[in-house]
């Protein structure tokens, strides 16, 4: 019996420290500091607040609660995930959003002042007990007191589940409804419209059976929404809106709409202002006491203030920020919560108030929060190093773009699985300085935090950029040991096809002015010696010494950035991921001009070169291009339209660089010794070569 005892508690003793070892670690919920407002909870929990907030009577619209990941985890913000989220409505005193996750059979409470997501209800293991209503699954929730209702996407079928258990709901007389498009809980009733009899029921909560309220004309309502007396119909078929009094139960005056919009969701308390939504778009729907009413669509702003979908410049957005939303809930507020279903997230658009910031960047210059400059045991770091399509999906630097670029989303999965406390230290360069900056950027960072890993990734737009700014059109500066420390001021001032170019770049110059000059069928320098786009791949792919001498010219600047980690005991690592233009295996947009081949994108014959002259210099270079294309189908495509790419990118790649970690062990997982900062730790601020760079108006400005 003692030996029995004792094995038991042996297995017990190793499961507890299995658990210890392979658990993830909990992330603690962020505290607000109370002096500044709660609308910067968002900002402030992403460690990128560094500036204070700035009030403009602009429209935001950040993500508030969801990854994206496809897993169910409870959580704060960005932590928390769901997996298919169809619907959400207010609970009944209108405190916080639920959410009815099919894809995980439960029911998710959102607070939206803190953004805690917790499970609630698991409605999938209540439902298995009914032979019938096994395999049923619900569309739309409507959340009564101590009660929820669930319809199905037919809406055949109304169910109502307690802690009694569960209840179909039927008409009266037994009667299967007829096609319900929207349920909504409002003042102790459920309100049932019922398109198939263009009918509106009303369920009160004493159990009476369902009565009806309104019989409505032949228009197809499948939309409404109760403000008051006030009561509002959409037919999305039809392209009618009707205003009535849900107390005489009478319409009183139509309108017409352009056909397809849905979903209202009001947001004042006079029931004069609505969201509606038609596939990706929004709009605002105004209907006055006197039936006058207009449909403003609904523009929306970056943190600049450019309108997103002006493509006047290269970092706008090109599209709306959500890929398909499924469900609106306004606020009397004025603010809208939107579901985005294909992204599994929930997205606050806030009104009349827009957190603006200057850069987000730190002392250092670097992209994230104040760090200490040494590094303690207990806290591993990775520089990051990329152009900025990789850390800004929308290519503006606000906390909550960056929070979902690949460095964040790197740190989170780090700090997630593993023993240890993950910094990811992002230089934040952009790719038209990447060549002339990453270097003393690089070097800039080692010199004042201790770090334990260096990390590249680039595509071949780097290769692009090099040509079109600095490196090639902007000619770079090199150290006595070659590396490119800055611009040329003086040789800047010469145009390309009377320059005299310094010795790194000169075969390669000279080949590109000797066959793609002005008049050549591919040319790279246009008659004013400015570069050419729209042809970079197409030469990169056609011409073999061109890709020789390219491949071999920017691999001798990523050993330079090698050579720097290295003699501080740093490993250094490239990842090269398919170009920011690459849809699918068959599909290319091109945007920005570098070129666009004819058919499927031969990733091999691209990346081979560049892959080859890294390894010959002895860098550890891994192609990621086969990984995303075969583990991330369901990503394509990448919104490929615009210059920064949509949120689904950035998780293609982090998950990407996951499977490429855990293959080969490229960091410890366990915590690493202290690292004491290169020289005092202070932040030094007298390095040469410091260059500003800015977009402005269409041209690129270096600001000395």
């Amino acid at each position: 019996m003692t030996r029995f005892i004792i094995i038991i508690d042996f297995f017990l003793a190793c499961v507890l420290v299995c658990a210890h070892l392979l658990w993830p670690p909990i992330k603690a919920d962020i505290e607000l500091d109370l002096n500044r407002s709660t609308l910067a909870r968002w900002h402030l929990e992403s460690q990128y607040f560094n500036n204070a907030i700035h009030a403009s009577p602009l429209f935001s619209l950040e993500p508030l609660a969801g990854n994206g990941i496809g897993l169910r985890r409870d959580g704060v913000g960005l932590w928390a995930s769901f997996i298919e989220p169809v619907d959400m409505c207010w609970e009944p005193n209108n405190r916080y959003l639920l959410i009815l996750d099919r894809g995980a059979g439960e029911i998710v409470k959102l607070d939206p002042l803190t953004r805690q997501v917790s499970t609630i209800l698991d409605y999938n293991a209540a439902l298995a007990d009914i032979p019938s209503l096994a395999n049923w699954t619900p569309e739309k929730l409507a959340c009564g007191i101590n009660k929820y209702y669930f319809t199905d996407s037919a809406g055949h079928f109304l169910i109502s589940l307690t802690n009694n258990g569960i209840n179909k709901i039927s008409k009266p007389g037994g009667i299967h409804w007829d096609g319900i498009s929207q349920i909504s809980y409002l003042d102790g009733s459920l309100y049932i419209l019922e398109t198939g009899t263009n009918i509106l029921w009303r369920l009160r909560e004493q159990g009476t059976p369902p009565e009806l309220i309104m019989s409505l004309n032949s228009f197809g309502y499948d939309s409404f929404s109760i403000v008051g007396n006030r009561i509002i119909f959409l037919s999305s078929s039809q392209g009618i809106w009707s205003l009535g009094d849900i107390k005489q139960r009478l319409i009183h005056r139509s309108g017409q709409l352009e056909k397809g919009w849905l979903g209202l969701a009001s947001i004042d308390k006079n029931g004069h202002k609505f969201y509606c939504r038609k596939n990706n778009s929004l709009a605002l729907l105004e209907i006055d006491n006197d039936g006058e009413y207009q449909l403003k669509l609904i523009s929306l702003y970056n943190l600049d203030g450019i309108e997103i979908g002006n493509h006047s410049g290269p970092y706008a957005y090109r599209r709306m920020p959500y890929a398909e939303l499924s469900s609106l809930a306004g606020s009397y507020e004025g603010h809208l919560y939107l579901l985005d279903k294909a992204n599994k997230q929930i997205t606050l658009y806030r009104a009349q108030y827009i957190p603006r910031y200057p850069q987000a960047r730190n002392a250092l210059g670097n992209l994230g929060p104040e760090l200490q400059n040494n590094k303690n045991w207990g806290t591993n770091r990775i520089i990051w190093i990329s152009h900025s399509v990789f850390w800004s999906p929308s290519g503006y630097l606000f906390d909550g773009d960056l929070a979902v670029g690949v460095p964040n989303l790197l740190q989170d999965w780090l700090n997630e699985n593993s023993r240890t406390r993950w910094e990811v230290i992002n230089l934040g360069i952009t790719g038209a300085g990447f060549y002339t900056h990453a270097f003393s950027k690089l070097k800039k960072c080692i010199d004042n935090y201790g770090s334990d890993y260096v990390l590249l990734v680039l595509d071949l737009n780097n290769i692009h950029w090099f040509l079109q700014y600095n490196g090639f059109v902007v000619p770079a500066r090199y150290d006595r040991k070659g590396a490119p420390i800055g611009v040329d001021t003086e040789l800047a001032e010469k145009s390309v096809i009377s320059r005299a170019f310094p010795e790194p770049i000169k075969p390669l110059a000279e080949h590109i002015l000797k066959y793609y000059g002005p008049e050549s069928a591919l040319p790279l320098v246009d008659h004013n010696g400015t570069f050419a786009k729209n042809h970079t791949i197409d030469v990169w792919l056609s011409d073999s010494k061109f890709r020789y001498l390219l491949s071999e010219l920017y691999s001798d600047f990523i050993s330079h950035l090698d050579k720097l980690s290295k003699i501080n005991n740093m490993p250094f690592v490239v990842a090269l991921v398919p170009l920011s233009s690459f849809v699918a295996s068959h599909d290319w947009t091109d945007p920005l001009g570098i070129g666009n081949p004819a058919g499927a994108f031969d990733f091999e014959k691209a990346h081979s070169d560049l892959l080859l002259a890294l390894y010959k210099r002895g860098i550890k270079a891994y192609d990621l291009s086969y990984d995303m294309i075969a583990r991330h189908a369901k990503y394509f495509p990448y919104d490929a339209d615009s210059h920064h790419k949509s949120y689904l990118m950035h998780r293609a790649i982090n998950d990407s660089l996951v499977n490429l970690i855990k293959k080969y062990n490229l960091f410890s997982m366990d915590p690493l010794p202290p690292r004491i900062a290169n020289e005092s730790g202070a932040i030094r601020t007298d390095l040469p070569n410091h260059i500003l760079m800015d977009w402005h108006d269409k041209g690129l400005t270096i600001l000395h």
